[in-house]
């Protein structure tokens, strides 16, 4: 995962614009995806969890 200047972009190539709805607040300090059916390597996220970035 890494942020970049129009969202977050996953390991899979996938961009996630910070607006998109998909994005939770994560309750530990740690980033989690949710892919359908647990697969890592699958294409698409239906959620992604971000920790507070201290702002």
């Amino acid at each position: 995962m890494k942020e970049t200047k129009y969202g977050y972009q996953l390991s899979t190539g996938e961009l996630i614009p910070y607006t998109d709805h998909r994005i939770k607040r994560s309750r530990d300090e740690y980033f989690h995806e949710c892919k359908p059916g647990g697969d890592a390597s699958s294409q698409h996220s239906f959620c992604l969890y971000v920790p507070d970035r201290g702002m």
